[in-house]
């Protein structure tokens, strides 16, 4: 494989790694961006 294409995909594996994380620690706390407003955080 070019080194560009390893780049790519660790790069892809990083950021879809910190979003998961991002979005899990976000749903812990209660600030998830994306939950309608009508829906309690229990």
């Amino acid at each position: 494989m070019d080194r560009t294409v390893i780049a790519y995909v660790i790069y892809l594996a990083v950021s879809i790694g910190l979003t998961v994380w991002v979005a899990r620690t976000l749903s812990r706390n209660g600030r998830a961006p994306c939950r309608p407003r009508g829906i309690s955080g229990a």
